[in-house]
């Protein structure tokens, strides 16, 4: 994640969105590195209950959430 943390702390108002790898067990990562956008595949459409997963990434990207400005 060094690329998105430098990102983040050059250009602050940009949106910046990991692409990929992103989980239930990675996006608190991502996050906490400067992501505010994720695509994920598998991580969602591998698991049982799709709208619960998708729920629980929000809350988990929510309370890992960078402070931007």
């Amino acid at each position: 994640m060094p690329k998105v943390k430098y990102l983040r702390s050059k250009y602050a108002w940009l949106d910046i969105q990991v692409d990929g790898g992103i989980s239930l067990e990675t996006i608190a990562i991502a996050a906490r590195h400067g992501a505010n956008s994720f695509v994920s595949g598998s991580g969602i459409f591998g698991a049982v209950n799709k709208k619960e997963t998708i729920e629980k990434m929000k809350q988990i990207f929510r309370s890992n959430l960078v402070n931007l400005f």
